[in-house]
């Protein structure tokens, strides 16, 4: 199922653009249009800004564009709430655009490597 997607990290200019309200220089920063249902989580995307100013190293963990392989488009995002914990705990969280979601497409978000277990990890939820 993981083939059907790719995941696209939306690293550090990419999530400053987002938590800016400015959805045009995100997508250009990403190299890929972003879906206007971005523009309505400024909450998400601030919240990961203030993680990545305070742990620059989360950036890679914090947050993914979906993408469609077969059209190219951006169907919802995921990524992890924070690095993993002391205990090698993770905490998943995704989305899926409004008008892409059907039945697999959250289960394939969610099952999508990175965003299974990895070595030296001992719970995701």
């Amino acid at each position: 199922m993981s083939g059907m997607v790719r995941l696209l990290v939306l690293d550090r200019p990419v999530l400053l653009d987002l938590a800016a309200g400015d959805l045009a220089a995100a997508g250009r920063a990403a190299g890929i249009e972003l879906p206007p249902f971005f523009a309505g989580e400024n909450w998400l995307w601030r919240l990961h800004v203030d993680r990545m100013l305070l742990h620059p190293a989360s950036v890679g963990w914090l947050s993914r564009a979906v993408v469609e392989r077969s059209t190219g488009v951006v169907v919802g995002h995921a990524g992890f709430h924070f690095h993993p914990d002391a205990d090698g705990s993770v905490e998943i969280g995704y989305t899926v655009v409004p008008g892409e979601r059907q039945p697999g497409k959250c289960r394939v978000a969610r099952g999508h490597p990175p965003l299974g277990l990895h070595a030296g990890w001992r719970t995701v939820g």
